[in-house]
């Protein structure tokens, strides 16, 4: 019992990702950083929708070789961000 109580306390840290069945790796998290600061003026122009930029944020990592969705992509930054407020 104690292992199952270790195992899920040492899955809080990304829980998004785990819920769609995808993890960020270290790399991957700093190519979404990276990828984000390339599209963030995107986010503050109302005629792009954000649906439309995770979507091309999710293509650049999948040419990058990584394969995650647009929604793992905005989960995984809504986490970062609310641990890095924290």
């Amino acid at each position: 019992m104690a292992d199952e109580e270790m195992s899920a306390a040492g899955s809080n840290t990304s829980l998004p990702e785990k819920k769609s069945g995808y993890t960020f790796g270290h790399n991957e998290t700093l190519l979404l950083i990276s990828l984000y600061q390339k599209y963030e003026v995107f986010f503050s122009d109302v005629s792009y929708k954000k649906k439309a930029i995770w979507q091309m944020i999710a293509d650049d990592m999948k040419n990058n070789g990584y394969s995650p969705s647009a929604i793992n992509c905005e989960n995984r930054w809504k986490c970062l961000t609310s641990s890095f407020r924290n």
